[in-house]
């Protein structure tokens, strides 16, 4: 069993030790910022907030490890930084440049829910309404509890509509992909409400039972959409109620106002998925296999409507989430609840997820450090993807948040927990000593070490230590003693394996790569 000492040193620090039976881990901090293993000089704050070099440094490792090109854009409060690597063309070796449109996929939904609930807000459509009675007569014909089916369910994925590309989309994408007239054609989405009626494809539950993922219920929001602004396309709706407002000037809708040409090439090697693919009579633009899916379409992701066509920037999608920040835009039911709900939770993100053949998109949203995460690469199966690019970043961020809440003078960490009684139990010392370091996210790989010494008592925070340690996103220091490495390699392991709360609001990759 470990002792814990906490002793005054002089000069505002304080020194907590904890010894084990062969081995003692001194661990010093300064009260006016405790945000390392070794006490931190003004130079250390300083440099620590300029993040720039380490965002860089992750997109270049990126690219180094297979990705043809990368934007990526993250905002903390009122810091801003942009970053683009590799290439956008891999044929002509033509660079990645924050003016490139990237194809988003599922981001796309995200949009379309901000158009939807524009045209709620206005008064032209309703959360309640019934889609059949917001579309022309039969067009959901023959689609089980159809009458049943509101705007909401549609919104919030609670339809029970069979997702025609997702894990049972075989149909799908044999015929997409068997189609030699796919890159030009233009394409309706009541084409795609075939794959709900066939019986083969039932329907997940009935409306408002469950949450089950479907493109599909975003092909019927684009035909309600267009019902409700009657001579206007979804892309017209999309940029009027939109784009134009919130300044997103490279953004468009592939296949309407924008084409393959206007849009960085969508690349990936062939993976191990079964069935019909995009790879077929295609020759590899890279000795590694990558090859470009898009080349010589007039259109490759058209097809995807509301659920998947729109192109953008990162730039442009963070002042789409600049807006929602700020409430502007709804992108959730109950947003404003629902942000507090997450900030709430430690480690609480909003993730949004877009991928297919060739695309990977990420947005991450931290409401309680108010930071946004934008990754958007051009290729999938070559290299991490968008969505581990931007856990990158956001950890970077983060240790930023742990500097930026400390320079601004919050409740030190030991001032609180000097003031607890010292006749408290060890454990209880340490519950205390993390609840502190929660909540005034003050944390740093030796309070880590210390805290996680109490790690097999039974009645330490209900075995939540793992998830509590990952709060703050804390970086590992080795030590030079057996015993100290032990406990080092091990905390490693748990912060590798430990996952903070996410809450997954209706996108994903709809395929596999």
């Amino acid at each position: 069993m470990p002792r814990i000492y906490l002793d005054a040193t002089g000069d505002g620090a304080y020194s907590l030790t904890v010894a084990f039976p062969s081995v003692q881990l001194a661990l010093a901090f300064i009260a006016a910022a405790s945000i390392g293993v070794a006490a931190c000089t003004s130079r250390d704050l300083h440099a620590s907030q300029r993040n720039g070099p380490h965002y860089d440094r992750i997109l270049a490792t990126a690219v180094q490890r297979g990705v043809p090109g990368i934007q990526a854009h993250v905002t903390h409060g009122a810091t801003e930084w942009s970053g683009v690597a590799g290439l956008a063309y891999v044929e002509s070796a033509e660079v990645m440049t924050p003016a490139h449109r990237v194809r988003t996929a599922s981001i796309t939904k995200m949009l379309t829910y901000a158009a939807v609930m524009e045209l709620v807000r206005t008064g032209r459509l309703s959360l309640t309404d019934r889609a059949v009675h917001r579309m022309p007569p039969g067009t959901l014909d023959g689609i089980p509890h159809a009458n049943d089916i509101t705007i909401a369910h549609l919104l919030d994925h609670t339809s029970g509509l069979h997702n025609y590309n997702g894990e049972n989309g075989a149909e799908f994408f044999a015929q997409l992909f068997a189609d030699s007239a796919r890159g030009s054609r233009a394409w309706d989405p009541k084409r795609l409400l075939a794959f709900a009626r066939n019986p083969a494809h039932p329907p997940t539950a009935r409306p408002g039972e469950r949450r089950a993922y479907s493109s599909t219920g975003y092909s019927v929001l684009e035909l309600i959409i267009q019902h409700a602004e009657r001579t206007k396309t979804y892309a017209q709706v999309l940029r009027e109620r939109v784009f134009m407002p919130l300044g997103m000037t490279h953004s468009c809708v592939e296949g309407t106002d924008c084409h393959a040409s206007d849009i960085a090439p969508s690349y990936a090697r062939p993976g191990e998925r079964s069935g019909p693919t995009p790879f077929e009579r295609r020759s590899a633009a890279r000795r590694d296999g990558l090859v470009n899916l898009s080349a010589g379409l007039r259109n490759y992701n058209a097809w995807a409507g509301a659920g998947g066509a729109v192109a953008s920037t990162a730039s442009d999608l963070a002042r789409f989430m600049a807006a929602v920040r700020a409430g502007r835009i709804t992108v959730l039911r109950d947003q404003a609840g629902e942000l507090a709900r997450v900030a709430a939770r430690p480690n609480g993100t909003l993730a949004w997820h877009g991928g297919t053949w060739g695309v990977s998109a990420s947005i991450i949203y931290d409401p309680g450090r108010d930071i946004t995460v934008i990754v958007l690469t051009n290729a999938s199966n070559a290299g991490p993807s968008s969505a581990d690019v931007a856990r990158q970043l956001l950890d970077v961020a983060r240790r930023q948040s742990t500097v930026k809440d400390t320079a601004r003078g919050q409740p030190d960490v030991i001032d609180v927990f000097t003031q607890l009684k010292p006749n408290l139990a060890p454990d209880v010392q340490l519950r205390r000593f993390l609840e502190i370091s929660i909540a005034t996210r003050q944390f740093n790989a030796a309070q880590f070490s210390a805290v996680y010494a109490c790690r097999d008592r039974e009645d330490y925070m209900e075995g939540r230590w793992v998830a509590d340690f990952h709060v703050l996103g804390v970086d590992i220091s080795s030590d030079s003693t057996v015993e100290g490495t032990a406990i080092l390699t091990s905390v490693a392991r748990a912060k590798e394996s430990a996952t903070g709360y996410v809450a997954e609001v209706g996108v994903r990759e709809d395929t596999a790569r």
